[in-house]
């Protein structure tokens, strides 16, 4: 594949989707301050990539199976 390809997720505003997502988004900045003593945010985009990620990688992981 020659072309980047974007995914994007999304999310409903005022569900329970939305407000998982900005718990996660807290505690991935929480984390990086602690760990790498970073003054700067995690981006939402960065934890929704990253969640996107990891549902892709275990669905291909449920279908070898």
């Amino acid at each position: 594949q020659s072309e980047p390809v974007t995914a994007w997720r999304i999310i409903a505003s005022q569900t329970i989707d939305s407000r998982i997502v900005e718990l996660i988004d807290s505690k991935a900045g929480l984390a990086a301050r602690a760990l790498d003593g970073e003054d700067t945010e995690v981006e939402a985009t960065d934890v929704q990539l990253e969640a996107l990620v990891g549902i892709l990688s275990d669905s291909l992981r449920s279908r070898r199976r």
